[in-house]
């Protein structure tokens, strides 16, 4: 796989690939030179981030009702001195 993303990185310079262009350029380069191993590894990681994004947010929302369900507490008056 390193092998292929620096291939792939050479020829986006050799033929001057740059800017929004060069994300679509590499990854289909890049599944090219895998022979598909590559997008089969992408698709593993996004399932993976959609996984720990999702646990994330259920640890997170807990958190949020766990805190926002104790009483606030005032700060006490200033005193007179």
């Amino acid at each position: 796989m390193e092998e292929a993303i620096k291939e792939a990185l050479e020829k986006a310079k050799h033929i001057d690939v740059r800017g929004r262009d060069i994300t679509p350029f590499l990854l289909a380069e890049i599944n090219r030179l895998t022979a598909g191993d590559s997008l089969v590894a992408n698709k593993y990681l996004i399932h993976n981030n959609v996984q720990v994004a999702t646990q994330i947010a259920i640890q997170l929302a807990a958190l949020r009702k766990s805190t926002s369900n104790k009483p606030q507490q005032r700060p006490p008056p200033p005193s007179g001195t």
